[in-house]
């Protein structure tokens, strides 16, 4: 992933995109949100600004979860 934070509005969406290295690892990865209620986001990467405020999403490896990043999402009012 490149950003370490990102900021989008209330309905606005965003797709994380990942890479597992090394490149021959298996690249299979799991999301959570720490607050779904401000941002969720879906099991293909898709972050979605549900409410104004903030939420950590983290991308870890399925195989091996102790190899993780986590996102800071800002949601911020819709325009």
């Amino acid at each position: 992933m490149d950003s370490e934070t990102i900021t989008i509005k209330v309905g606005e969406t965003v797709t994380l995109t990942t890479s597992v290295l090394p490149a021959n690892a298996s690249q299979e990865v799991t999301f959570t949100s720490s607050n779904p209620p401000k941002a969720k986001i879906s099991s293909l990467g898709v972050a979605e600004g549900v409410a104004v405020g903030t939420a950590n999403i983290t991308v870890a490896s399925k195989v091996k979860p102790s190899i993780n990043k986590v996102v800071a999402i800002t949601v911020e009012a819709a325009d």
